[in-house]
């Protein structure tokens, strides 16, 4: 059965791409035509498989290598379509976390090198983060965008103001406790506001 040698190349140069991105640390433009060639090409040979298979092709059969070729390229095809895809959703979560979460700014940045799926894939993507993290923070706003690389060399407690204290000077800076609100602070900073009875801590 005649073999067509190219089958699987297409795939490898989607895979091309994405080495060179990894390379350049860049999006580079989508290629909607070569990934639907690949798309093309999966058919195609689906076709030919469903064919041999209605025929009855089994081990033995002089056609069967061809079915066993056709069957690797096809998940070969799979693997490379959703590495290439992948690695382009990467850059583009990790070009959204370094805007601090402005998913207006990477489309306006990145819109010439991105599908319109991957402009709708960042704008879903922006939406679960927000409703995670109101989920998370009902009463305070938490930035998700903000650094943790470096953890804080002094144990934080929340505390709760439950008398006015005026300002207070701190090793942080002057703070103004007002009655009934939250506060993050170092608890070095505020312990003895709390063994005072002025801060509770929550």
């Amino acid at each position: 059965m005649a073999f067509d040698a190219s089958y699987g190349d297409l795939a490898n140069r989607l895979v091309l791409q994405s080495k060179q991105s990894i390379n350049l640390a860049k999006l580079l433009p989508y290629d909607g035509p070569l990934v639907r060639q690949v798309i093309q090409e999966q058919r195609e040979l689906d076709r030919k498989m469903r064919a041999m298979e209605d025929d009855g092709v089994k081990t033995g059969d002089e056609r069967w290598p061809a079915l066993v070729i056709f069957a690797r390229v096809t998940h070969q095809n799979k693997r490379c379509l959703l590495a290439y895809h992948a690695q382009r959703l990467d850059l583009i979560r990790t070009a959204y976390w370094d805007a601090g979460g402005a998913a207006g700014h990477v489309i306006e940045a990145l819109r010439e090198n991105m599908s319109l799926d991957e402009i709708q894939y960042l704008r879903d993507y922006r939406d679960s983060v927000v409703t995670f993290r109101d989920n998370i923070s009902k009463d305070d706003v938490v930035d998700l965008a903000l650094g943790i690389e470096h953890p804080p060399k002094q144990l934080m407690v929340t505390v709760e103001a439950i008398s006015c204290t005026g300002p207070i000077h701190t090793q942080s800076g002057t703070m103004d406790f007002k009655l009934g609100e939250r506060y993050i602070l170092q608890k070095s900073d505020i312990a003895h506001l709390i063994l005072q009875g002025y801060l509770m801590e929550v």
